[in-house]
């Protein structure tokens, strides 16, 4: 049989060497001839559980006579030809060993060496005849989208497939991406027509919902408990292999998640490194979503089309539908993990109405939103596209009034990763102020990027009008802020309305929007819930100097004209009740019995009437432009796909 005997090989870097160097010589070889494709085939155990170093070795050394010699043999030509063909009729359960796995694994490491040391000679390779007046390049993803789509199939819920697919389904989602990548200016660029020919292929309309399918079920997959050594350090390829040798066969894919990664860049610490599959699959539907065909007559990006279409199918057993709920547990589980999860999220928010609509009638956004607070957080460790995202996701969530009024009902018992201040039992919406006035001043004092602040402003904004109870601390953060910004621009600004040499243009409308927007939403939260806000009035008594500064400011008169009335209140009724102790200062007790004693008071009809901001986020037509780029960084940042 084709996929080879099912009896291990003794020594897999032998019969690797002996293999590459026949095919690098000068004789010519035949799709037919059966031994030398079984020198490969009867490697039972898969190549990548080893360190893929040592891999690169091998290749490097017979890479050169490999190129030079196909020119006249045109041996790779038909390595690839022959890989093709076995692709075409592969059916899974016909599987007895990893052989067609480790074809596939060295096509991609001679394929991914000749993109950075011999691509013209890659480019004629690919565009070489691959029979039926098709390119070889065209046989090629054709063929491995055909097997694609078999193995996924056999992978969903429910169906049994044996654990050569698991590993065949990862070498060929690895090698679709390789051929994706090229190295030629540090973009996606589709430069052998490989994303066309995709686009291209039979069943690829299909296949992004098989992909999700299948990130949903790879993402409950890790890694097992056998595999840590007692000291925390992830086991080596090397000791794994000798102790579980005898269980291998019957251990499941979390198991062989393992196997795919070299054991140099082994990191305990990096819990994203326990979902290689679910990392791969991810790569793969961003990679199809955000090409965009260059050729002169442009191919339609079909996989884009059909993610649009996909509906809800947690009550069916359809596989033309995924599970919606799923779905928004697996990315609530794996966004703090995953960089790329938080791209597949915004993609699918976007590019389907159907999951929009679902996300924004769920009740529990805990599950998006804390994830995203965490990270947040300490946004300054990471990526600013990472931040950008996530930033983009919340500003989407906040377009909805079920955000806030959502985020409302969900109170936090504590919040372990915000350590200005212990936080117990407050709710979510508060928790979001707390972590997005961070984000905003932060990003002031040193990131100073106008659309992290735009973004991050406009979501406070949006939130703004439906809070209620607003927790203390989060409202003597929001006025301490305030105050912090109001004082830096008086020092950014001269009293000529000139700018201090020692700031820029920059500083002055980042520190300007900030008061501006807080200020519209104090006034919002005035108007709309003043009765439910005490915590607020409290807070901004306890900033009266600071609220009139402001307001004596031309540029704010209008906008805090509505929270002067509501300080002037309510200070009238302190002083009163102070001057009923005969002048004695009152306690923080007394003041906010005060407050609570006047709200019941208050008339709202004495504010100025007033117009909500509003922001919603609008995608770059464009966007393949920002993402694609950040694509091939996560990819470059994962062990899973080495690349230059």
């Amino acid at each position: 049989m084709w996929w080879g005997s099912s009896s291990p090989a003794p020594d897999p870097f032998s019969k690797v060497s002996e293999f590459l160097q026949i095919l690098a010589g000068t004789d010519l070889i035949e799709e037919s001839d059966d031994n030398i494709w079984n020198i490969v085939l009867s490697i039972s155990d898969p190549l990548c559980r080893f360190a893929q170093g040592r891999w690169n070795d091998v290749v490097r050394e017979n890479i050169s006579g490999l190129v030079q010699n196909s020119n006249t043999t045109r041996n790779l030509q038909t390595f690839l030809s022959w890989t093709a063909a076995r692709l075409e009729t592969l059916q899974v359960t016909m599987l007895t060993n990893h052989g067609l796995s480790n074809v596939i694994y060295l096509q991609r490491l001679c394929v991914g060496m000749m993109m950075t040391d011999y691509s013209s000679d890659l480019k004629g390779i690919l565009a070489s005849d691959g029979k039926g007046g098709s390119s070889l390049v065209d046989r090629m993803t054709a063929s491995s989208i055909t097997a694609l789509l078999e193995v996924c199939d056999q992978g969903t819920p429910g169906v049994k497939r044996p654990l050569e697919g698991d590993v065949l389904e990862m070498e060929l989602l690895k090698f679709i991406i390789t051929l994706c990548i090229f190295e030629g200016n540090g973009l996606l660029k589709d430069e052998m027509g490989v994303l066309d020919s995709c686009m291209k292929s039979p069943g690829m309309d299909k296949l992004a919902c098989v992909l999700l399918h299948r990130w949903i079920h790879a993402t409950k997959e890790t890694l097992p408990k056998a595999w840590i050594e007692e000291d925390g350090d992830v086991c080596t390829q090397e000791s794994a292999l000798s102790s579980m040798t005898k269980t291998f066969v019957s251990l499941p894919w979390q198991a062989t998640s393992m196997l795919t990664r070299a054991a140099d860049d082994a990191n305990p610490q990096d819990t994203s490194n326990l979902y290689p599959s679910a990392d791969i699959l991810c790569f793969a539907i961003l990679i199809f979503y955000y090409h965009e065909s260059s050729a002169k007559k442009a191919v339609p990006n079909v996989f884009r089309e059909s993610v649009k279409t996909i509906q809800d199918g947690s009550k069916t057993q359809d596989h033309t539908m995924i599970s919606f709920p799923m779905f928004v547990d697996t990315i609530g589980s794996r966004l703090s993990a995953s960089e790329s999860s938080a791209l597949l999220l915004y993609t699918v928010l976007q590019g389907n109405s159907s999951f929009y609509a679902y996300c924004m009638a769920r009740t529990d956004v805990d599950i998006i939103m804390v994830p995203i607070l965490q990270l947040l957080m300490d946004f300054e460790k990471r990526s600013l596209t990472h931040v950008y995202i996530l930033m983009i996701i919340m500003l989407i969530f906040s377009e909805e009034p079920s955000l806030a009024q959502n985020s409302g009902d969900i109170v936090l018992k504590s919040v372990s990763f915000y350590k200005a201040r212990q936080l117990k039992n407050i709710k979510l919406d508060s928790l979001m102020y707390l972590v997005l006035l961070h984000v905003a001043h932060y990003n002031m004092l040193t990131t100073k990027d106008m659309y992290l602040q735009t973004n991050t402003l406009a979501t406070l904004a949006n939130v703004g009008p439906a809070i209620r109870d607003l927790h203390p601390i989060a409202c003597q953060k929001l006025l301490n802020t305030l105050e912090k910004v109001n004082d830096r621009l008086d020092k950014i600004e001269n009293s000529d309305g000139t700018v201090n040499h020692s700031f820029g243009p920059l500083d002055v409308q980042l520190a300007s929007d900030f008061v501006n927007i807080i200020l519209e939403v104090l006034n919002a939260m005035i108007v709309h819930n003043i009765s439910s806000n005490a915590n607020l009035l409290y807070s901004l008594m306890h900033k009266k100097e600071c609220i009139d500064k402001i307001r004596a400011k031309s540029q704010y008169r209008d906008v805090s004209e509505n929270i002067g009335r509501v300080v002037e209140y309510f200070a009238e009724r302190i002083e009163r009740k102070s001057q009923a102790h005969h002048g004695s200062p009152l306690t923080s007790e007394a003041i906010q019995d005060v407050i609570q004693d006047s709200i019941k008071e208050w008339r709202s009809s004495v504010l100025k009437p007033s117009v909500d901001l509003k922001f919603s986020y609008e995608e770059e037509a464009s966007n393949s432009e920002f993402f694609v780029p950040c694509i091939l960084d996560m990819i470059k940042k994962s062990p899973w796909i080495p690349i230059k």
